[in-house]
């Protein structure tokens, strides 16, 4: 792997369709951990950018009065906020 000096900021172009594999994408993402990015179901890569302040605090706000009800309703549950990252195998029917 070629090492670059740190931080590097870069700027792509790209004509052809990139598609990777739910390997190569942890692998993107381990190389590069301060760049936000998704991995879509067919492959494709997605940047995201940041929220802004209205929607980071509406955001907040909401996550904040769902882990209330959660904690309230006493049901074994987890909540996860906008960012968590899951595998298709991570996600599953909910237990019988």
């Amino acid at each position: 792997m070629l090492a670059l000096p740190s931080p590097l900021s870069l700027h792509l172009t790209l004509t052809a369709s990139l598609r990777l594999t739910p390997d190569q994408f942890a692998e993107l993402c381990a190389a590069n951990p301060d760049a936000v990015m998704e991995l879509a179901a067919d492959g494709s890569l997605i940047t995201m950018t940041p929220t802004g302040g209205e929607t980071g605090a509406r955001s907040s706000n909401l996550c904040f009065e769902l882990q209330l009800a959660v904690r309230r309703s006493g049901q074994p549950l987890k909540l996860f906020d906008s960012s968590t990252g899951f595998r298709p195998s991570d996600v599953g029917p909910p237990p019988a």
